[in-house]
């Protein structure tokens, strides 16, 4: 998937440059390369009900003009699985690789070089992965180096206290 663009401006449009999910998505390597969302999400957006399990994927320079440069699985996604997968060079202003609002498992999974570039007020940050309020992750050998932040979390941010109650959210590192 290379180039592909959503455009949408309006509630619930704009998510998912290259793919929208809200049913079972699975995929098994490919690369991800260079795709942008106007909202959320540049590469995948894994929305209400959606089951997402990614393996051996690529992700690089994928953006969004507002959250998750590559990926975001949304509060009311059913599960996010992902493993042996590379982000790189994904940004956007919130959230530069991954967003997880319902939480996910990953596994053998490096992120590298990724940013969000806003420190506007209301924003997360994060530069790899960001947690939402509820999220439940859980990471096993993942493995994070030189992505940057404008607000929080050079690598990982989670709900700022002053925006959500965090009092369900949970982060396991493994290894």
């Amino acid at each position: 998937f290379t180039e592909n663009k959503v455009t949408g401006t309006e509630k619930k449009t704009g998510q998912g440059g290259a793919i929208f999910n809200s049913g079972t998505l699975n995929v098994k390597g490919g690369e991800f390369t260079g795709n942008n969302a106007s909202k959320w999400a540049g590469a995948i957006y894994n929305g209400d009900g959606g089951s997402l399990v990614i393996n051996g994927a690529t992700f690089t320079e994928n953006s969004s003009k507002e959250s998750g440069g590559a990926v975001v699985s949304g509060t009311a996604a059913v599960k996010t699985e992902i493993s042996n997968t590379l982000f790189s060079k994904n940004f956007a202003a919130d959230i530069g690789a991954l967003g997880l609002f319902s939480g996910a498992t990953l596994t053998n999974v490096k992120f590298e070089n990724n940013s969000a570039t806003s420190a506007a007020s209301g924003m997360d940050g994060a530069g790899a992965i960001f947690l939402g309020a509820v999220s439940k992750t859980v990471m096993d050998n993942v493995e994070f180096t030189k992505n940057t932040s404008e607000l929080r979390g050079g690598a990982i941010s989670t709900r700022s206290g002053d925006v959500a109650n965090n009092k369900d959210a949970r982060l396991d590192i493994l290894n």
